[in-house]
């Protein structure tokens, strides 16, 4: 897990699709050559696609509680897209006979609490967001993530006329947070630090009474105190006396 993240600090391409499979995949064969100048030779011929890279599942990464992409994902080397093929649930090759048997067995991470998507490079903010959507559904242990940084949310549920162009920023940002609240129901932090687009509009469109009930922590930096304290206030508000205190972290 550290190894991950150093790699994504010190590395000028991070880690990439092939030093997953190397630190990983417990079924991915090594080499056997005399020089070590013919292994980084033979990684470099045996590139994959995004189809392909798939991780085989056993019980060597049921330690991996936490995975830091941050200033990784980059359409050029390691997309969302591919990155979700790792940490997706694999289908179980036999019946489940319970959710006992599915949880070690069909998921290549199945512990999986803390994921960092900070910072990503793309062209297709579309695909992000839809990607990330899905890796959410897939993964529902998880409960710290971070998307420092991320791009403002496209027209991926409406398609207004040009009349309405003004209002489709907002709009896009409301409907995909919504969505997001609901599929990540067990997070209990989470990092949206300069994200510009995120006004108390967008962020009060999201379920803090139902998906994000449980929500402690959402870290607001780079959005200006005032902003930060008063989309505190107002999940306070919604989530009444009863409801689950938030701390709202800001620069």
């Amino acid at each position: 897990m550290v190894l991950v993240a150093y790699l994504g600090r010190y590395s000028p391409n991070g880690i990439g699709p092939q030093g997953l499979r190397l630190l990983f995949d417990p079924k991915y064969v090594a080499y056997e050559c005399e020089e070590v100048g013919d292994v980084g030779d033979k990684y470099a011929e045996d590139s994959e696609s995004e189809d392909e890279l798939e991780l085989s599942v056993d019980d060597s990464n049921d330690r991996i509680t936490s995975l830091d992409f941050t200033f990784q994902i980059d359409d050029s080397n390691l997309s969302l897209a591919m990155l979700a093929k790792f940490v997706a649930p694999k289908q179980s090759p036999s019946p489940v006979l319970s959710w006992q048997h599915a949880l070690p067995t069909t998921r290549a991470f199945p512990f999986l609490s803390a994921l960092s998507l900070s910072h990503p490079s793309t062209s297709s903010p579309t695909k992000l967001w839809s990607t990330l959507l899905s890796l959410l559904k897939s993964n529902p242990t998880l409960i710290a993530l971070s998307l420092a940084n991320w791009p403002i949310p496209p027209d991926m549920f409406y398609s207004p006329p040009d009349a309405q162009a003004q209002i489709y920023p907002a709009r896009s940002c409301i409907s995909t947070l919504r969505s997001l609240s609901k599929t990540s129901f067990c997070l209990k932090w989470i990092d949206f630090s300069y994200c510009s687009w995120l006004d108390e509009r967008v962020i009060m469109s999201a379920e803090w009474n139902s998906g994000w009930r449980n929500v402690k922590t959402i870290v607001l930096r780079g959005l200006g105190g005032n902003v930060s304290e008063k989309i505190r206030e107002e999940i306070l508000k919604v989530r009444g006396e009863s409801g689950v205190d938030i701390e709202a972290v800001m620069d």
